[in-house]
């Protein structure tokens, strides 16, 4: 290997390193935001809707990734007239649990045993539309929250299109109470992934346009599905690829890196500043124990 390759080797290596980690963070902490909005919930008898807004809303003003919050209580059949009532004499006047269909517009869900509709969400500025819908009329969002009810803490979705928009990914938390533990529902957090990225590039001050990236979900590693990429027309599979694996509420990303043709372009030999930097690095890291410290 050229020191030219072992150059760009290092330098892409570690771009690569900072993006999964910083990734890891922000997942991480977007996990702690619904674990403390689920401790909301535990503390106390009922939350109305303005304490449900008033706590989220200060939330979401420190977090600029976070899609949306949302409420999701589990409604039996035998409750569901009640519920619906209840909430249109609250001030929902057109209030009813609705599914999605295939003319794009949501109508009023089948009968089932049990329903997941999202009864509080914040923000409520564009996303009205969304208030009813129930997350059980749709298999990946009904697999997400049986998930996480039978292991008991955070599990994350598969990539899916949001009734926002856009590709993103949900992330659900149950929510026990009583003896025995009864199930009342869900706090869920929406994210949409570009904006998850974009938010990454930012923290860590990297130009996007020098490289490829691409995260594919690999759960279950026989149906992965891409979630995110920006592979340029002259990408071409015998490039360079650096992957790593990120495992975050039982998913497992795996995320690959690679030179833009437009870093190709402008460092055809990469750079004598670029080679020295990583020159001194590397021999650096070959001096024997203790030689590094040498000296004054």
């Amino acid at each position: 290997m050229t020191w030219e390759q072992r150059a760009q080797q290092f330098v892409f290596q570690q771009r690569l390193e900072s993006i999964v980690a910083t990734l890891n963070k922000e997942l991480s902490t977007n996990i702690s935001v619904l674990l403390g909005l689920n401790s909301f919930f535990q503390s106390s008898q009922h939350v109305e809707r303005e304490e449900f807004s008033t706590y989220t809303r200060s939330v979401l003003s420190r977090y600029d990734t976070i899609q949306a919050l949302e409420w999701v209580p589990k409604i039996a059949a035998s409750e569901r007239e009640n519920h619906e009532q209840q909430a249109r004499n609250n001030g929902l006047t057109n209030y009813k649990i609705s599914q999605d269909s295939p003319d794009g517009m949501l109508h009023v869900t089948d009968k089932r045993d049990d329903y997941f509709p999202v009864f509080y969400i914040e923000p409520l500025s564009g996303n009205e539309g969304v208030i009813g819908f129930d997350l059980g009329s749709n298999a990946s969002r009904l697999a997400l929250l049986q998930q996480s009810a039978v292991v008991g803490e955070a599990q994350a979705s598969s990539g899916i299109e949001l009734i926002q928009g856009e590709l993103g990914v949900l992330i659900a938390v149950p929510l026990f109470k009583g003896e025995p533990q009864q199930l009342l529902g869900f706090t869920v957090g929406v994210y949409r992934i570009e904006r998850m990225i974009s938010q990454v590039f930012k923290e860590i001050h990297i130009k996007s346009s020098d490289f490829n990236l691409e995260i594919i979900d690999t759960t279950p590693a026989e149906d992965p599905l891409l979630l995110f990429s920006t592979l340029d027309a002259g990408f071409s599979k015998e490039m360079e690829v650096y992957t790593a694996a990120l495992f975050f509420a039982g998913r497992n990303w795996m995320v690959s890196l690679a030179p833009s043709t437009g870093y190709l372009n402008r460092h055809t030999i990469i750079g004598p500043w670029l080679i020295l930097v990583a020159g001194l690095l590397l021999s650096k890291s070959e001096l024997p124990s203790g030689a590094a410290h040498q000296g004054a």
